[in-house]
């Protein structure tokens, strides 16, 4: 039977705001409670090498993870034996200029988690799509060692 899985993700937002003042939204996304075999990490970010001057280094969130993506980055930090500068997190955190942006950027990442658990579900089940055969297959080996010359 094939495992299934599913994510809780938490929105969190700026409270009792006179968004007129503000002119910026900050939204927070986590992704908790995972079920079955569900990673909580399905946030990519990329880090950039750190800032000449200041040594600091800069994450930037890039995406919500494929499920190729879950088996290729890393959680936490990139990979130092790695040339891909990519790593996930189960928190992204995102400025807007608008209201309306972050609603939109909330309806795409839940939409794009939903569609990662979909998927992941779906690779367990997997069908027969075909068969190839190389050589002859109903012919024995030879059992004196020596083969035939083309």
């Amino acid at each position: 039977m094939a495992t299934r899985r599913g994510i809780t993700l938490k929105r969190y937002g700026i409270a009792q705001a006179n968004h007129y003042y503000i002119r910026g939204f900050r939204m927070k996304v986590e992704a908790v409670d995972p079920v079955g075999d569900m990673t909580s990490y399905v946030f990519v970010y990329r880090r950039y090498p750190p800032d000449p001057y200041t040594q600091e280094v800069f994450d930037e969130f890039v995406t919500v993870a494929s499920f190729v993506d879950l088996d290729e980055y890393p959680v936490g930090e990139p990979d130092p034996q790695s040339s891909l500068p990519f790593f996930r997190s189960n928190v992204v955190e995102l400025d807007f200029r608008s209201a309306a942006d972050a609603e939109e950027a909330w309806n795409i990442i839940r939409t794009e988690v939903c569609a990662l658990v979909d998927a992941l579900n779906r690779a367990d089940n997997m069908v027969l799509e075909e068969t190839a055969s190389c050589g002859d297959a109903s012919e024995e080996s030879d059992s004196s060692g020596e083969s035939e010359s083309l």
